[in-house]
């Protein structure tokens, strides 16, 4: 073989390398539908991927940051269907942060890591949510989505210790007919953190809600212990 042919054989091979690395550079990103904000926090919308490559699974996370600048995380990695796509209504994560199909696992599943709190702290009317999708070889995609912890229109009131109890009343702007008010009592986590959340949730769908702390709040004890609790006669 000559010196000629053998430089034009490895040219070419060269030529081969550089466009078959290029194709694998162009493979087009898979994309992502993210129902369109704000939505309600408890919104079950889900969240759907297409033009994945099947023969790759599909790593999605979620991370917001709570009114305490705390971030929450999830990541759950999935495999996609034969033509390509992945709903989280019906598709179970391989691994991740939660088990089962679950139209809102990566919203629900979020955890602080190393800081532990119990809860979102939900001080806001409102969080961010940010979705990322990605593949091996391929570029991610992103997505964010507004949730709403409380529906606009909603008056909130806040109770201090010097009225008798710590509390925060939700009130929906449309209550719903004949719906009844509810009272919301919070965990461990104490204060107002939990109760507040699930709370505002409700008078979103038109349920009057009262958010009560019994420690952990100002003028209550500071920890789950010697908790004074009295019952009032209904008048």
């Amino acid at each position: 073989m000559g010196v000629g042919h053998c430089l034009a054989s490895a040219v070419g091979a060269l030529v081969c390398l550089a466009v078959a690395g290029c194709s694998r550079d162009a493979a087009p990103a898979p994309s992502m539908n993210v129902k369109a904000g704000p939505v309600a926090f408890d919104d079950a919308s889900a969240i759907r991927v297409s033009g994945a490559d099947p023969s790759h699974p599909v790593t999605i996370q979620a991370s917001a940051r709570d009114a305490q600048g705390i971030t929450w995380t999830s990541r759950a990695e999935f495999t996609p269907g034969s033509d390509g796509t992945v709903d989280l209504a019906t598709a179970a994560p391989r691994s991740g942060s939660y088990s089962g199909a679950h139209a809102t696992g990566p919203i629900w599943s979020m955890t602080a890591g190393d800081q532990h709190p119990a809860f979102l702290v939900a001080t806001e009317a409102a969080m961010t949510v940010t979705f990322t999708a990605s593949q091996p070889g391929r570029t991610s995609v992103m997505a964010t989505q507004r949730r709403l912890f409380r529906a606009p229109g909603v008056t909130v009131t806040s109770i201090t210790a010097s009225e008798g109890f710590v509390g925060r009343m939700f009130t929906p702007s449309r209550p719903v007919a004949h719906a009844g008010a509810v009272l919301v009592f919070g965990g461990s986590e104490g204060g107002l953190s939990g109760s507040a959340l699930v709370a505002g949730v409700l008078a979103s769908h038109g349920h009057p809600a009262l958010a009560l702390a019994y420690f952990d709040a100002p003028g209550l004890p500071r920890t789950l212990a010697n908790i004074r609790w009295s019952i009032s006669p209904a008048r």
